[in-house]
Order: C-alpha cells, then structure tokens, then sequence
C-alpha cells in the first residue's frame, strides 16, 4: 500500500503547508519560513510522501505493462523516477532544509545583503526545479498513467481520465512556472493539480485494495 500511504501523506502535507505570495520580497519570504516552527518537520513528511508515492507509481506501472498499458506503463514509471528524484530534492534538501537554515541565520542577521542575496538565489532554483517536478511528476506521469489504464483494463475509464486530465493540468501549470508568466494563477492551480494528484493516487489504490493482494503496491 505504499501508493495509498504516499496519497495521505501528501494530503497532510498539502493542508498544513503555507501558502505563500509568490509576490513576498525575499527578506518577508525568509521571515514566514522562520516563523513556520514546523517548517523542516512538514517538508521531511511531504519527502516521504513522494517517495511512497514514487515507488508505488513504479510498482503500479510494471503491473500495466502487459497489454493493453505497454510502452505508457513504463514511461509512467521512468518520469515517476525522474519527477519524485526531482521533488525529493526541491522539497526535502532545497525547500525543507536549505531555505530553512537561511532563514534561521537571516533572523540572526536580518536585512544582511548577502544572506538575503543567497536566499534570492536558492529561491529562484527552488521554483526552476519545482516547475520542472509539476510538468514531469504531477503531469507526464500522470497522463502516461492515464495513456496505460486503457480501456478494457480493471481501474475504470473514470480514473484513467482522471489521471489524463490532472496530468494535463499538471503539464500546463509547470510549463507556466518554468516560464515565470501568470504567478498568482499557478500559485493557484499548483495546488489543485497536487491536491488532484494525491486524490488520484488514492483512488488509484483503493482500487488495487479492491483487485486483490496481486495488485497491492
């Protein structure tokens, strides 16, 4: 059940993280992070989602690579690998433990050009990768999966449009962001396409629960 166990975790992870304007200045940016206590704590538990989640996108996808999910079934699995290696990064070490420390030594030192220089820099890597993880994690992996529940499969026609269409959304919102156009509104819609995903991936393994102990991952 590592797909259902990845699926709530990202759930716990998507109510209590902050939201954020993406419009802070850096110096305001790094304060909200200080003021978060649970900062580090939440970002270890959204990094064990993704791993959860990566694996059992893995398992789930070598179980459709027999017909009919075929080639879509395993470039599920290699963008599932290299999205939630990517999310696992920008969550964990970048976002959970790097900006993190910056913000600890900026409330020491506060208004230090340096500290908040670096911290621009790190901030701006942070949403680079980050858009790269919702176009290749929330979204390629999502519609390959999709393109692998084909018809005539045991997970239903609802979920494989379910996951074509998060994906989709998933695809355009990280394309936005990598494009730094329309911040407010992919601010907006990362949310829902991560929300959407976890969703999916907890039907996803209701369902396998459902198929039986063969299906289980």
């Amino acid at each position: 059940m590592l797909l259902g166990s990845g699926a709530l975790l990202g759930v716990v992870g998507n109510v209590f993280h902050p939201v954020l304007d993406p419009g802070l200045s850096t110096q305001a940016f790094l304060d909200a992070v200080h003021a978060a206590p649970w900062w580090r704590a939440l970002h270890l538990l959204i990094t064990l989602s993704v791993v959860l989640l990566t694996a059992g996108l893995v398992l789930l996808a070598r179980r459709l690579v027999s017909p009919p999910g075929g080639d879509a079934a395993r470039v599920t699995a290699v963008l599932a690998l290299i999205g939630g290696t990517l999310f696992v990064a920008v969550i964990g070490a970048v976002d959970g433990a790097a900006m993190s420390a910056l913000a600890d030594v900026s409330a020491g030192a506060p208004g230090q050009d340096v500290i908040v220089a670096a911290a621009a820099g790190l901030r701006a890597m942070d949403n680079g990768l980050l858009s790269l993880v919702v176009a290749l994690f929330m979204g390629g992996t999502f519609v390959a999966l999709g393109a692998a529940l084909r018809a005539g499969t045991s997970f239903g026609a609802w979920l494989r449009w379910s996951s074509l269409v998060i994906g989709g959304a998933g695809i355009g919102t990280g394309t936005l962001m990598f494009l730094g156009v329309a911040a407010e509104f992919t601010n907006y819609t990362f949310r829902v396409v991560a929300l959407g995903v976890t969703v999916v991936a907890l039907a996803l393994a209701i369902q396998v629960l459902r198929l039986g102990p063969s299906s289980r991952h």
